[in-house]
């Protein structure tokens, strides 16, 4: 019995040794692993300071830039300048509601072009001044920007993403901002692009 406790004994006492050599032994190793860690790391931020630097040293100035756009010829006149940044008013955001067909889908929020119309001597002042803060004041149109995507069937049975025609499904608020601007350029865009293109800008 006496041998066999110092067996242990010994036993136990040379694995506390062992486990603090290896303790010491392994505390070297990640000592020496996070140095050769920190120089890789360091060597990585080098490379890539080089590589933006050498990046940006391909791309031209500002001042390059500034040249190449007043390299470019002026199509817009005076006039049709001013004419695109003259304050929005009341009787164009209410021809955009009007001039929008009432048979449309509606958005979103569920209202249609025909419930605008029917109801504007209601909410046509709250809709004209909302509308007006965003085309002339610049206010977010985060509120009305949500636009949901519906996919119509081409063919029966349709199966495949070709065989569907997708609509955007804008709602009539949103359009009452985009109208207008679609309106003023295109009494200016004869001046700017061929006459031909002109119709691809169109609201609906």
């Amino acid at each position: 019995m006496r041998d066999v406790v110092s067996k242990v004994n010994r036993f136990t006492k040379n694995l506390d040794m062992w486990n603090q050599d290896h303790r010491q032994v392994l505390k070297r190793e990640i000592k020496k692993k996070k140095e050769e860690l920190a120089i890789a790391s360091n060597v990585v931020e080098l490379h890539s300071w080089k590589a933006v630097g050498n990046f940006q040293s391909c791309l031209p100035s500002n001042n390059y830039w500034d040249e190449v756009i007043d390299s470019v010829p002026t199509r817009l006149s005076n006039r049709g300048s001013a004419f695109l940044d003259f304050h929005f008013s009341v009787a164009e955001v209410k021809k955009a509601v009007f001039d929008m067909s009432s048979a449309k889908a509606s958005g979103i929020d569920g209202m249609s072009t025909l419930f605008y119309q029917k109801n504007w001597d209601i909410m046509g002042d709250c809709v004209t001044s909302a509308r007006l803060q965003c085309l002339s004041d610049g206010d977010s149109l985060e509120d009305v920007n949500g636009t949901p995507i519906t996919l119509i069937p081409k063919i029966p049975y349709a199966n495949r993403i070709t065989d569907f025609c997708h609509i955007s499904m804008c709602t009539v608020i949103y359009k009452v901002v985009v109208k207008p601007l679609a309106n003023r350029l295109c009494v200016v865009l004869g001046d700017v692009i061929q006459r031909p293109r002109v119709r691809l800008y169109r609201v609906d």
